[in-house]
């Protein structure tokens, strides 16, 4: 019995980095078309806490914990394709991982992260009603810290791409109401580690789908609040063939306060699992945000 839970621990550890892909979130408004030849500068500080991991709905390890935190810098800029609103941004992370709690002894990780590219283009985009509708792809490319020897990195040593398409109206004065959905595919990591063997071999995962819905409301053209629902299912890996059954199914929420002053746009987020099939259950997710348009 004491073997057969020293091989399931060992296993548990594989999955830490397997489990940290997520949907693209869509920040409050952010489906609403910018005007053209708008350039934005962008900082952003989140931190999560992840704790007990599960399987198949049940606790398995209480307690594990696993705190990251990241400095995202972001520079965008709109424009028109043809007569479409079109944005585009590069965005930069640098950040660690800390294994804490059941994990303490593994070695984390910091440094600079995976960096990501994306195009959004609105083939509908009504300013009157404030009725939009966008789609948008992105592109994640491993420029991040990593090493084969390690269970848990900052980058993910492979690529990815993902589409997604948004929908916003307003229903009310005041009140502005998203739905988007999005599929992640994952390019492949050759050079993962057995946690079980140590040998180095390929780790594949399959698709990630997202659906996520929210309101605004705006109090004035200074203030406002928002909250989003998301839910998450697929994204099942794989070492060498062999599948992890570890299927990604999260439901989430996370809330939102925004002030938009003449210095620039504040904005203050926190959320938090609801539910976890496979993996480990957030606790926390903190996001401070300014963003400076020019």
């Amino acid at each position: 019995m004491a073997r057969l839970l020293n091989k399931n621990w060992f296993i548990l550890v594989g999955l830490i980095a397997h489990q940290m892909a997520w949907a693209i979130d869509l920040q409050p408004g952010d489906v609403t078309a910018p005007k053209p030849d708008i350039q934005i500068m962008q900082v952003s500080y989140w931190n999560s806490e992840k704790g007990a991991y599960y399987s198949n709905n049940q606790t398995l390890y209480p307690n594990t914990k696993i705190n990251t935190e990241q400095v995202l810098v972001r520079y965008g800029r709109s424009f028109e394709l043809g007569s479409l609103p079109t944005f585009a941004y590069i965005q930069a992370p640098t950040g660690s991982i800390s294994p804490k709690g059941m994990l303490a002894g593994l070695p984390g990780d910091s440094g600079v992260g995976d960096t990501t590219v994306a195009a959004g283009i609105w083939p509908y985009a009504n300013r009157e009603t404030n009725t939009y509708f966008a789609v948008g792809a992105y592109l994640t490319a491993p420029t991040g810290s990593y090493s084969k020897d390690r269970l848990m990195n900052v980058g993910q040593n492979r690529y990815s791409t993902a589409l997604q398409a948004g929908y916003q109206m307003s229903p009310a004065r005041q009140w502005h109401w998203m739905q988007a959905v999005d599929v992640v595919w994952f390019g492949e990591n050759t050079e993962s580690k057995s946690p079980i063997t140590g040998a180095i071999g390929s780790l594949k995962q399959q698709n990630l789908y997202t659906y996520q819905t929210g309101l605004l409301y705006e109090f004035n053209k200074i203030y406002s609040v928002a909250g989003n629902y998301i839910y998450s299912v697929g994204g099942e890996t794989s070492f060498n063939g062999a599948m992890n059954n570890d299927m990604t199914q999260v439901q989430r929420y996370q809330l939102s306060a925004v002030a938009m002053f003449p210095v620039g746009k504040f904005t203050l987020q926190w959320g938090k699992d609801m539910t976890t099939k496979n993996g480990y259950f957030e606790n926390s997710r903190l996001i401070v945000r300014y963003t400076n348009y020019f």
